[in-house]
């Protein structure tokens, strides 16, 4: 069944369903990337669209589609739920985020916000998301460049442009429109959870390395010191990871904008580029003593 929705084969589908095919066993992840046509065969043979699968899949169908506009309108239409849900389910918001994180991450503005007119919760970190995959969209641009020009390697710059700048779309509408504080933390409530910065949207900046032919975040890092965020923990992470592209868009940046917030915000620049701390926890007791400072 598995290789019929994979491939769209309508009738190879039905045909397995007619034998005794079970709509309701396939995992979420399997029916990714299938075509509306089988969606609606599935749908018709006891499917549930807002299915959760075991801890390895639990993201709803919808999670998994959020950048195709269609499908997820078409989801809508058909009883998709914008909310998650938690019965049974140990909580671990980073395996499975508010469907407006994803969005954030990954979908267009106007999916963002038909999600949002549906009455979806935002989440903690639609900005970091959003933010995160924007850089790494820059880095992978400055990869493609470097190569050569032939019919494939266009298609796939056109491509990483046109991700790139939904993607600094999305940044901008997310601070500009929707009013999301550019300091907010990933984790409010203090816990404790896999794979996160623990800081602002600036620190999923200054914790992307180790791309050798650079990030060119310039204009991400320069729009998010534009609108007030507050580069004292970023500047400890970019240090912790050797992050020196970082280090230097928010040179340049506060050599030629010089807002008046600045000089409270980096009040203790100097102090902060000539220290190098050396483990996590020194870098947490950094940012702590930046803060009391302030």
């Amino acid at each position: 069944m598995g290789q019929s929705i994979k491939c769209s084969s309508e009738n190879i589908l039905k045909l397995i369903i007619e034998k005794g095919g079970r709509a309701e066993d396939l995992w979420t992840r399997d029916i990714a990337g299938t075509s509306i046509p089988i969606l609606e065969i599935l749908l018709e043979h006891g499917w549930n669209i807002n299915y959760r699968g075991p801890h390895w899949d639990p993201m709803p169908f919808m999670w998994h589609i959020v950048e195709h506009d269609d499908i997820v309108a078409w989801c809508l239409e058909h009883g998709a739920s914008v909310f998650l849900n938690k019965n049974g389910y140990a909580y671990h918001h980073g395996a499975c985020p508010e469907i407006l994180e994803k969005a954030a991450q990954y979908a267009t503005v106007s999916t963002f916000e038909l999600l949002r007119s549906k009455g979806a919760p935002l989440g903690w970190r639609p900005l970091h998301l959003a933010v995160e995959q924007a850089v790494l969209l820059s880095a992978s641009r400055v990869q493609v460049e470097a190569k050569g020009n032939n019919e494939k390697t266009n298609e796939k710059r056109a491509t990483l442009a046109r991700k790139y700048s939904e993607r600094m779309a999305m940044v901008r509408h997310l601070i500009d429109v929707i009013g999301v504080d550019v300091n907010a933390l990933d984790r409010p409530d203090g816990r404790r959870t896999q794979n996160y910065v623990a800081g602002n949207a600036l620190c999923y900046v200054a914790q992307c390395y180790g791309f050798p032919d650079g990030l060119n975040s310039e204009e991400l890092v320069w729009f998010l010191l534009d609108r007030g965020a507050d580069p004292a923990a970023a500047l400890v992470e970019a240090k912790g990871v050797d992050n020196p592209e970082f280090l230097q868009d928010v040179q340049a940046w506060k050599e030629n904008a010089r807002p008046s917030w600045s000089k409270r915000a980096l009040r203790y620049w100097p102090s902060w580029l000539s220290r190098q701390p050396t483990t996590s926890h020194d870098r947490a007791a950094d940012c702590s003593e930046h803060q009391e400072k302030t």
